[in-house]
């Protein structure tokens, strides 16, 4: 099972490097599935961030487990910010 991540507001990078960082150092999440980032395709001309959205991996076996520890993770880093950013979580186009 894939989740992809990502910001809801153009241009906060900063914010998804951050929540990318976290979810990557979380041993829960880690350990029921691999968190990447992926670049999204853009046309020639413009420009973007180093990644666009954050992949959350779990087998299909620990996928409940995982995204119950993605979910945890995510609210902890949340807490963290003075003003937290949105975020959009999709899967297989439903978000």
């Amino acid at each position: 099972m894939e989740l992809m991540i990502s910001s809801a507001e153009a241009g906060d990078g900063q914010a998804l490097a951050s929540l990318y960082r976290w979810l990557s150092r979380d041993s829960a999440v880690t350990h029921y599935g691999r968190v990447t980032v992926q670049t999204v395709s853009r046309r020639a001309d413009e420009m973007g961030g180093a990644f666009d959205v954050i992949n959350a991996t779990f087998a299909d076996a620990a996928a409940a487990a995982g995204i119950g520890s993605l979910l945890v993770a995510y609210r902890s880093w949340r807490g963290t910010r003075t003003q937290a950013p949105v975020f959009t979580i999709e899967k297989d186009g439903v978000t």
